[in-house]
């Protein structure tokens, strides 16, 4: 999982377009895993962005512990560092694993916009929880006046592949994209695309993106870890 730290820095990125219809994302990238023969082990959709409201610090200490009751989450955390201010929950919804944070990056200001993320993970293959677990994060983010930018990643492995690079490039086909930009290294392969399948993008330095491939070549096990996100991956691959 991205640290805090990380997550925050998707808050420079221009976000583009309205969130992508639930069921639509998860569905497409599934398909994909099948295809491939990927055996799926862990699925994710994740929101981070601003509030488009102003708060106090102490509003939105307030707000926070509001929010962790309404997604019935366990008790929330409070730390502080020279980065500024961080609250934390987690819980569970189901078999699904949620982590909510916000972050105040100008603690000393007397109005800001924190900082909010929340992820939702399952693990093995994903069922019909996935979507809907992406329609209560969007119910509840519209009920708080919060823009919602949804992200989904799905990851699995292959179990005696090694071709990192031809992997990555028969996903991107499949889903029909044009790469904007690239990395491969000699275990891992990560490459951002466009694809029209897709509705929300990000806007990188390479160009507009709502796909991203990575492959891994796990030296222990064998395996070959394919981690596919839209518009961009929120898991470490």
């Amino acid at each position: 999982m991205l640290r805090w730290i990380g997550i925050l820095l998707l808050s420079s990125i221009f976000l583009m377009g309205s969130s992508q219809v639930e069921s639509v994302v998860p569905q497409r990238l599934l398909t994909v895993v099948n295809d491939m023969e990927i055996n799926p082990t862990t699925y994710v959709v994740h929101h981070s962005g601003r509030t488009r409201n102003l708060f106090t610090p102490s509003q939105a200490e307030q707000k926070m512990r509001q929010w962790v009751n309404e997604l019935s989450l366990a008790k929330m955390e409070k730390k502080m560092d020279q980065d500024g201010i961080r609250y934390d929950a987690s819980g569970k919804w189901g078999n699904l694993e949620v982590s909510f944070y916000m972050i105040i990056d100008q603690p000393n200001a007397k109005v800001s916009e924190p900082y909010v993320a929340i992820q939702v993970t399952g693990h093995g293959r994903p069922k019909g929880d996935w979507p809907k677990s992406a329609e209560r994060i969007q119910k509840f983010l519209y009920q708080q006046e919060i823009p919602t930018h949804l992200h989904y990643s799905i990851q699995g492995n292959i179990e005696h592949s090694t071709d990192t690079l031809k992997i990555a490039h028969n996903i991107v086909k499949q889903l029909h994209a044009k790469e904007i930009e690239g990395m491969e290294t000699d275990q891992t392969v990560s490459i951002s695309a466009y694809s029209p399948m897709f509705s929300e993008s990000i806007q990188t330095r390479g160009g507009t993106m709502n796909l991203q491939v990575a492959t891994h070549r796990d030296m222990r096990s064998g395996k070959l870890v394919v981690t596919i996100g839209s518009p961009i991956i929120t898991v470490e691959y």
